[in-house]
């Protein structure tokens, strides 16, 4: 009984490990934008749900993430864009 009982908690541990691997690209096709930084350069996200992927992406990859800075479009003062640098891109396209 307690072997199965291990068994069973090792096979949970697998799937949380699992998915905590996964990072969801499901985001609905709403245009509501958000702006990051991230040390570097300004992005704007279609919505936050493609900021958050984004996110996981580059943390999942071990590269410098975004930290939300204006819950809109970014502005003319957030200089430089990231699409004037070359930037890692791991979301659908916005």
């Amino acid at each position: 009984m307690k072997f199965i009982l291990v068994l069973l908690a090792a096979a949970w541990a697998i799937c949380v490990a699992d998915a905590q691997k996964f990072c969801s690209a499901a985001c609905p096709k709403i245009f509501d934008p958000v702006c990051g930084h991230n040390g570097r350069c300004y992005k704007q996200f279609s919505n936050n749900c493609i900021f958050d992927y984004e996110q996981c992406m580059l943390k999942k990859n071990q590269l410098p993430e975004f930290n939300l800075v204006i819950t809109s479009k970014c502005g003319p003062e957030e200089k430089p864009r990231c699409s004037d640098i070359a930037v890692n891109n791991f979301g659908p396209q916005q």
